[in-house]
């Protein structure tokens, strides 16, 4: 999934990383109405619909999530293609050093999900557990949600007729189709989702600071 200035050095990248996987890119701004900002997660995933054959896989393009975690999402799209995956980290590994952040807050049943809430303001604490902006404490162990999901092939043509439903609701100018709500519906509807716990190293910009530490854990990283 791209836009049409990355559209170019994301095919170089791939030829020069990946040349023996097929490679599809979908754009997005080509899909919906235009607009400056774009229309959310789930409308990329639904986008892809027509390219999409068998379970899927949804990461964010601007987190680096590191191959033992998407070893595990891949393991888990090969055990069930009916059931969904969701790769959860720490929370005290998602953290800034830099200022509050918002992250999905997992709420865990036997290894099943039972609900991602979007929580904001999030920092570590002087005692070792984190705060968020609304005086709630977690347990720095808690699972957070870094949108590193695995999902059944209907999902991508649900979220393709879903997007026109949010379209026809008359969206504001910055509104968009979200991938965790959509989730929620179709948990609500059925869908069960297994969550795996990554010791995977997550890297991720959320504040101009951080910018210094993800190029030195880049650059320290193997080939």
């Amino acid at each position: 999934m791209t836009r049409a200035e990355l559209e170019a050095p994301l095919r170089e990248a791939a030829e020069r990383f990946v040349p023996d996987m097929e490679t599809v890119l979908v754009r997005q701004d080509l899909a919906g109405p235009p607009r400056d900002k774009p229309w959310g997660t789930a409308h990329a995933v639904g986008a892809c619909a027509n390219v999409v054959d068998g379970p899927f896989g949804v990461a964010n393009g601007d987190d680096l999530y590191g191959d033992p975690s998407m070893q595990l999402l891949a393991d888990g799209l090969s055990e069930d293609a009916h059931s969904g995956v969701l790769v959860g980290f720490p929370l005290a590994a998602t953290l800034s050093h830099h200022g509050g952040v918002s992250r999905g807050i997992c709420r865990v049943t036997d290894g099943w999900l039972d609900s991602v809430v979007e929580t904001h303001g999030l920092v570590a604490t002087p005692d070792g557990d984190v705060a968020d902006g609304a005086g709630g404490r977690y347990a720095p162990d808690a699972t957070a949600s870094m949108n590193l999901w695995g999902l059944p092939a209907s999902a991508a043509q649900r979220m393709a007729d879903g997007f026109e439903r949010f379209l026809a609701d008359g969206p504001g100018p910055t509104d968009e189709y979200l991938l965790p709500t959509e989730v929620a519906n179709m948990m609500a509807e059925g869908l069960t989702i297994r969550v795996v716990s990554s010791s995977g190293a997550w890297m991720g910009l959320t504040h101009r600071e951080d910018l210094p530490e993800v190029r030195a854990a880049l650059a320290a990283a193997p080939d």
